[in-house]
């Protein structure tokens, strides 16, 4: 717009030199004045006063793409707002239907440096509760005894491994992960996946670990 009306006021200024240099006296220097009064104003609007024009356009177009996004129903934007989850109290006794895990981290407790020990972080849940519980790699080991002493359970535990380096982080994501498929794998059983040796190891409350 600021463009157009410049290119009409150099328009108009060059008609009004080409009349007076033929001569017409009463176009001269009024008509002069006048059209440079008029191009002055047409080249008044200011560039940002034209860019804001030009923008409301597209805060057309984009308040339209908004309203044409599908709403969430109610019940899905109150399920995706509050959790019917809760924390494991001191008092449970067992899981609340089928339990679910994942091995998500692990951490080198480093209090003593002589005494390095490696710490997996699991997150639990079952139909009502989730948690997190940490345990250490013989943790693992006591419950592998118990399985298999009570319910015959032959799954294989990843080897433990007695001297390794601490910052050896690479060996630590590869065991995370090992103990990550291990556990599912009881947890999948009918058997004892949901037992009381299992809730046991999973119960952040258990005074066994």
């Amino acid at each position: 717009e600021f463009r157009r009306h410049a290119s009409e006021g150099s328009v108009s200024l060059a008609n009004v030199a080409q009349a007076d240099a033929a001569g017409d006296g009463s176009h001269g220097r009024g008509g002069m004045m006048g059209a440079a009064d008029g191009a002055k104003s047409n080249l008044s609007v200011s560039p940002r006063k034209a860019g804001y024009h030009a923008e409301l356009p597209q805060m057309a177009e984009l308040a339209a793409l908004n309203a044409s996004k599908p709403k969430p129903a109610p019940g899905e934007k109150r399920a995706q707002g509050s959790s019917s989850h809760r924390h494991l109290s001191p008092e449970a006794t067992g899981f609340d239907g089928k339990p679910f895990t994942k091995v998500v981290a692990a951490e080198i407790n480093a209090e003593r440096r002589s005494r390095e020990y490696v710490v997996f972080n699991i997150r639990v849940h079952d139909a009502t509760r989730e948690w997190t519980v940490l345990r250490r790699f013989r943790n693992f080991e006591q419950l592998h005894k118990q399985l298999r002493n009570t319910y015959k359970y032959g799954g294989h535990l990843p080897p433990k491994r007695y001297i390794f380096a601490s910052n050896n982080w690479e060996f630590v994501e590869e065991r995370r992960e090992q103990l990550d498929v291990y556990l599912k794998d009881i947890i999948a059983s009918q058997a004892y996946g949901a037992s009381p040796e299992v809730f046991e190891f999973l119960n952040p409350w258990s005074s066994a670990y």
